[in-house]
């Protein structure tokens, strides 16, 4: 469109109606720009014997003199003739609908292609921008640029080098290269270009600064955002000395900077252009003028990247009324409108909203458009996301590759298009748990880039970060690791330092580094990461807080469930501030502060926040929603936690009963929820028939209830699905993966519960033994295998076998854990026991003393874990003949155990009995002295066990009968 055009069209549609031209002042421009033409219409009979060329002839002359009735007609018997030129004529003539032609674009471009087979080049170039636009065609690219290439192939030979028509036709070309994902050529191209016109043309002239324009977007698509960014800043500065504040082109080149600054992590300044831009449209456009309509859409995107989620949704909506005022339902600008709208719903955790606009914006273009429009296809892939967010796998799986079908129909296998879609699918298999289906695709998608693509290419890099995470979801953590420092090394070369990309690379990273085991180097690049976002961001921003809440994860698994919970508190605090109650984001903050409230013993408070999250997600997601079936499950294991079995086992039977009909029998979060379920039903059972083995409770530190799934004596339930995952687990898992290895460690641990020990042995033993081949030795789960053979040992017998594993275990652990962390502490509990089997009760009684004064350092008077080990503590004294160091002890614990539990818990009542058992004892024995107690130490601990078992099943009884009662 010439400027002067353009510029009118500016000032009729000006906002201010005083301000827009009259008809005269428009007239006027026309007349001076299109001067009138006087022909007089020629009185011609049409000669059936008239060759088409000078029918053709003659057929221009008559529309120059305004008949174009006649005109239509006579294109149309010289198109017959399979004349080129009339076809072109004609074509156009359907094009515009003139004459006696009725518009059809269809038939428009059936002449268009006949005429660009047979040569013509105005056809060619008039279908090329067609395939590249689908005006009348499917979009094809491929075809779009063999038509170019053969055009500018004739006008090389008859033009020079700085003709219009040539430079015109090389930057279509250009164009389409683009657009078919040929970035290199585009750029070579438009460099090509850009160099003859900076020969002919001054600095300022506006085709040389379009030029510019066009090749800053090629560098962004290619990957160079800072050549991006440099040229357009030269344009906007050249503009900005020639050109008013208000002008079109000006305005055009800052709505471009802007979101070049936005893919260079320049946010803030990409808002505060965009603002600018805006409040100068506002000025002089009207509301429903398109160019404000774009700024506008921009503008909320950008807030949306800047974490101003409510900015970004009141633009949006805004923008949605003025156009359901002025437009058709179908009219392009407002169905991208509301695909962006539906976006930011899915972004601000209204899915059901997102899900239904998606859906409607669907069906109008399905209705409108060839199945295979980009911007079609474009909403499918939005809508399939957001099934995969709406917990609708099956549909999100569906559509995505129904897309991907169609693309690969239509696309080269290298067109980035194709690409995005490929690594969209196999996020929706990651999060359907098909890892492998989700690998297989990254690796082909990242094996067409590292082809066609330059290694600092930014879609190169975010697929590699992509299969990073597709590899730590299959535990392939070394891989994911290994990857991702890769991805850092060259994005530190090449972006700045607080660019968001590199800080969410460093972000994964640190998660990899988590999950492998290395909890300092997580901790210390989260709290990098962080660092860097509170300089950058504002407190609300989603990417500080999923920081935060990395952070919060990672101080909890590295011990300091203190600093976790501080931190998990204050992400909530904020999100409560800024969310509605039903956003996933704010859940998710409540659930996790509830696993943290977890670890550190404050079961009350899990089970309250558990129960909100439960009640706000029964009344928003559907039934068999992933998240759904996740909070019934971890509020079943916090009410067995506080042994609430008679609740658990309801909401586990609802949830099963669910994911059965969802979930594959290999998912892991249906074997997860099969394996609990026989937990706490084994659990409740043990509290009726008032079995539970003291022994476990007196050596082994912190026992989860979750361990005591099976019925002293027999199998049982819980025992028979463990069995049964294992069973599924190593027919469908390769021979290492982590999965299978932690059933076999679920199901070696069950044989001992229940006594079946050798058994267990076995099964532990094979094992370790091949997590020994696979795995370092500081690997979370390997130490873990280890400590539950050195278990199984201590009862079989073999207490000096367990003593080298738990010293082994403790080595390593000390290396990488802080004093504090429960595992660490566990396993030193755990020695503790194996050296009074082994009769070095002096290594117990230090071992213990130190945990004693470790959990005095980070756990309240009253927490469980403290009171067991001081429990521990005085047996240990107890068996050296330290009797008043016990029974000192023992006080301490009855009197805070006295204050805290109900009158019928087990736990004091045992205290109690215990306390009072030793007292007996020590009264019986005072005309002896201490060296009665000191000789016969052990056997007085073992009569104190035998009947503290019997005083916690009194316990049981007195509990059990208020129950039934």
């Amino acid at each position: 469109m010439p400027s002067w055009l353009r510029i009118l069209m500016e000032q009729c549609w000006h906002q201010n109606p005083d301000h827009r031209p009259d008809f005269s002042f428009i007239k006027g421009i026309l007349c001076a720009k299109v001067p009138a033409r006087s022909v007089p219409i020629p009185v011609v009979d049409v000669n059936p014997e008239l060759d088409a060329a000078a029918l053709v002839e003659l057929a221009v002359k008559t529309a120059k003199a305004r008949d174009l009735d006649r005109a239509s007609l006579m294109f149309a018997r010289a198109a017959e003739t399979e004349h080129t030129g009339a076809q072109t004529w004609l074509a156009w003539y359907y094009q515009n609908g003139l004459g006696v032609l009725e518009r059809s674009l269809e038939r428009a471009a059936e002449l268009y292609e006949k005429a660009a087979e047979r040569g013509n080049v105005g056809a060619q170039e008039r279908l090329a921008k067609w395939y590249l636009e689908g005006i009348g065609v499917s979009v094809n690219a491929g075809r779009a640029i063999a038509m170019l290439e053969r055009v500018l192939a004739v006008q090389e030979r008859v033009l020079a080098d700085d003709h219009a028509s040539l430079l015109m036709t090389q930057n279509n070309l250009a164009t389409a290269y683009r657009d078919h994902g040929q970035a290199k050529k585009a750029v070579k191209m438009l460099e090509h270009v850009l160099a003859i016109r900076k020969r002919v043309l001054g600095e300022d002239h506006p085709s040389l600064l379009i030029t510019q324009n066009n090749l800053a977007t090629a560098y962004r698509d290619g990957g160079e955002v800072k050549k991006a960014v440099a040229i357009l800043e030269h344009v906007l500065a050249v503009q900005e000395r020639v050109l008013a504040d208000d002008h079109p082109d000006r305005l055009m080149s800052q709505v471009n900077l802007a979101e070049v600054y936005r893919d260079n992590g320049q946010v803030k300044k990409a808002v505060t252009m965009l603002e600018r831009v805006l409040a100068v449209r506002e000025r002089i456009l009207a509301e429903d003028h398109p160019y404000l309509v774009v700024t506008q859409n921009n503008l909320a995107t950008a807030y949306r990247d800047n974490g101003q989620i409510k900015k970004a949704l009141a633009m949006f909506e805004r923008v949605l009324a003025v156009q359901r005022r002025l437009l058709s339902e179908d009219h392009p600008e407002m169905l991208t409108t509301q695909n962006n709208l539906a976006e930011l719903y899915r972004d601000d955790g209204k899915v059901k909203k997102a899900v239904t606009l998606f859906e409607r914006v669907v069906a109008i273009r399905k209705r409108v458009l060839p199945k295979d429009h980009p911007s079609l296809l474009e909403t499918q892939i939005n809508l399939a996301a957001t099934y995969q967010d709406n917990g609708q796998p099956d549909q999100a799986i569906a559509m995505s590759e129904h897309v991907l079908a169609i693309q690969k129909r239509i696309f080269a296998e290298d067109h980035p298009s194709l690409l995005m879609t490929q690594s969209n699918l196999a996020r929706v298999y990651r999060k359907n748990g098909q890892f492998k289906k989700a690998i297989v695709m990254l690796e082909h998608v990242l094996t067409i880039w590292e082809r066609i693509v330059a290694e600092d290419h930014p879609e190169r890099l975010i697929t590699q970060n992509n299969l990073a995470l597709a590899y730590r979801d299959d535990r392939q953590v070394k891989k994911a690791a290994t990857m991702l420092e890769r991805v850092l090394a060259i994005q530190e070369r090449v972006l700045v330092k607080d660019h968001p990309t590199l800080l969410a690379t460093q972000n994964n990273l640190a998660l990899a580094y988590k999950d492998g085991s290395q909890v300092k180097k997580a901790i210390a690049l989260f709290e990098h990461v962080l660092a860097v976002q509170e300089r950058i961001f504002d407190e609300d921003h989603p990417d500080r807080l999923m920081t935060q809440n990395n952070l919060a994860y990672a101080y909890r698994e590295g011990g300091e469930v203190k600093k976790a919970i501080a931190m998990f508190e204050r992400v909530l605090a904020v999100k409560e501030r800024d969310l509605v109650e039903y956003h996933p984001s704010l859940l998710m903050s409540q659930s996790n502060l509830a696993e943290a409230y977890q670890v550190d013993g404050q079961v009350k408070k899990v089970i309250a926040l558990l129960q909100h999250v439960l009640a706000v997600r029964e009344r928003v997601l559907p039934k068999e929603h992933p998240d759904l079936m996740m909070t019934q499950n971890d509020l079943a294991v916090a009410y067995m936690s506080d042994g609430q079995f008679k609740n658990a086992v309801p909401i586990l039977e609802r949830a099963l009963a669910i994911a059965r009909n969802v979930l594959r029998e290999d998912d892991p979060d249906l074997l997860d929820l099969q394996g609990n379920l026989a937990d706490a039903k084994a659990a409740l059972e043990k509290a009726k028939r008032n079995a539970i083995n003291m022994k476990y409770c007196f050596t082994v530190d912190g026992v989860r209830l979750a361990s005591m799934y099976i019925s002293v004596g027999h199998f049982g339930e819980g025992v028979g699905l463990l069995e049964h995952v294992f069973t599924v687990r190593s027919r469908t898992l390769a021979f290492g993966h982590q999965d299978r290895l932690q059933s076999q460690l679920a199901l070696g641990t069950a044989y001992h519960m229940i006594g079946q020990v050798w058994e267990a042995v076995l099964v532990l033993e094979h094992l370790v033994f091949t997590q020994r081949q696979m795995l370092t030795q500081d690997q979370p789960n390997g130490l873990a295998s280890q400590q539950a053979l050195a278990q199984a040992y201590v009862t079989v017998g073999e207490a000096k076998k367990a003593v080298v594993l738990l010293e082994h275990v403790i080595t390593v652990r000390n290396n990488i854990l802080k004093e504090e962390h429960p595992d660490l502490l566990a396993s030193q509990a755990m020695l503790a026991a194996a050296y009074e089997d082994t009769s070095e009760t002096d290594k117990a009684v230090e071992i213990l003393a130190h945990i004693a004064a470790v959990h005095g350092k980070f756990l309240s008077e009253e927490h469980p874990e403290r009171l067991e080990t001081q429990n521990k503590l005085a047996m240990a004294f107890l068996a050296t003949g330290e009797a008043a160091q016990t029974v000192a002890l023992l006080e301490h614990v009855v009197a805070v155990r006295f204050r805290t539990p109900g009158e019928g818990n087990p736990d004091r009542l045992t205290s109690e009995m215990i306390l009072a058992l030793i007292k007996a004892v020590l009264e019986s024995t005072e005309e002896c002295g201490t060296a009665k107690i000191a000789d016969h130490g052990d056997a007085t601990k073992h009569a104190v066990e035998c009947d503290a078992l019997e005083a916690s099943h009194a316990g049981n009884d007195t509990a059990a009968e208020a129950a039934e009662g």
